[in-house]
């Protein structure tokens, strides 16, 4: 971390959720999902949190780790999802994983898990060098494994786009022309967008359910993503929605802020909107939002496939990719066999949905654009 970073009690940010929050709000690494009222949401779902943080001279780094057990057993497992928040020089990381270990073991955890927020942009054709002897970026990934930790299968996305919002001008000028003209498209056919309050989350919810059924992804209740938004009033959590001049909703976003980021968790989009191009006004307006916000940086959450991608291209900034998905195996014998649970649960709720199982890809991710689960 930077010299002239400011510094943090390790004991506060442990105990004291405020001083936890400011600090991931500044931290390299911090998002949404590392901060406290992330935990409350959970919550509601059987989680627990208990934060753990050292400082090995670098700056602290430390996770909000999340804790279910499992059926009526003592037995639990531990999540930190885009954790660790802070300091990752080799020392900093083999210090938390010696304390995250010791928490395991306090805590009968099989095995703790994160998915670091360390984003690296990939570069492009038109980007990459010429020079043969250019060294290729360091694996991020090199001093968690280096540490003790072992990868697993994904919980979060593997990469996402970013754009950085602060000078407007440039971002309009980043926006390719056919994504400009669609823009400009949808306000010709009478689309507006305006911030909405908890009075539009079934109209939202239905919006999202659609899009899981024609995208294959995995879904909660309303009163989830009503959680979200009541719990991240603070951090600017709102919906943002799209109507026709007769007033029906046809996209949607939910928008929740971390620091100077902006992130869209979870959006859904219905026929009428696809056809009035409503999604790229939307997607437009979010950024423009953004901007006049103060923020930095607005971060699409994920690029799902090839069409998902080419759309959110089409408003510039850069697509980055993050570490993957890690264990810690606390009891090495009991991890294997959740993982196979958790790979058949995710299987069921596919089928349940009506969703194709198996791809032919690695497992799909339990988490999705449109549902976090831990």
């Amino acid at each position: 971390m930077p010299t002239d970073a400011p510094r943090h009690d390790v004991d506060r940010l442990r105990t004291d959720p405020a001083a936890w929050d400011a600090f991931v709000r500044t931290a390299p690494g911090g998002g949404y999902l590392q901060l406290s009222g992330w935990a409350t949401v959970k919550a509601a779902n059987g989680w627990r949190a208990r934060r753990v943080v050292v400082d090995a001279g670098d700056g602290p780094v430390g996770v909000q780790l999340l804790l279910r057990r499992l059926w009526r057993t003592p037995l639990g497992v531990g999540y930190a999802p885009r954790g660790p928040v802070g300091a990752r020089d080799p020392a900093s990381l083999r210090a938390l994983t010696e304390q995250l270990a010791r928490v395991g073991r306090q805590e009968r955890l099989s095995h703790v898990t994160m998915d670091p927020g360390w984003g690296v942009d990939v570069p492009h054709a038109p980007d990459l060098p010429t020079a043969t002897t250019t060294a290729p970026p360091a694996d991020p990934a090199t001093p968690l494994l280096a540490a003790g930790w072992h990868r697993s299968d994904d919980l979060q996305h593997d990469r996402t786009r970013i754009v950085d919002v602060d000078d407007p001008d440039r971002m309009w000028a980043d926006v390719r022309s056919r994504t400009q003209r669609y823009v400009k498209s949808a306000r010709k056919a009478g689309i507006t967008v305006a911030r909405e309050g908890v009075e539009a989350m079934d109209e939202f919810h239905g919006l999202l359910v659609a899009t899981a059924d024609r995208a294959g992804f995995i879904y909660r209740d309303a009163g989830s993503y009503q959680r979200i938004v009541d719990t991240f009033a603070a951090d600017d959590a709102h919906l943002l929605m799209a109507r026709t001049s007769q007033g029906r909703a046809v996209a949607g976003l939910l928008i929740v802020r971390c620091g100077d980021t902006v992130a869209e968790p979870s959006g859904g989009m219905n026929d009428e909107g696809a056809e009035t191009r409503a999604n790229y006004l939307l997607k437009w307006e979010a950024l423009s939002e953004a901007a006049a916000a103060g923020a930095r940086h607005y971060d699409m959450w994920g690029i799902a496939h090839g069409g998902i991608d080419q759309f959110k291209a089409g408003f510039g900034g850069r697509e980055v990719r993050y570490p993957g998905t890690f264990d810690l195996q606390t009891l090495p014998l009991l991890r294997p066999g959740l993982l196979a649970a958790r790979r058949m649960w995710v299987s069921v709720a596919r089928r349940r949905r009506g969703l194709d199982a198996d791809t032919g890809h690695d497992p799909a991710p339990v988490t999705s654009k449109v549902e976090t689960d831990a």
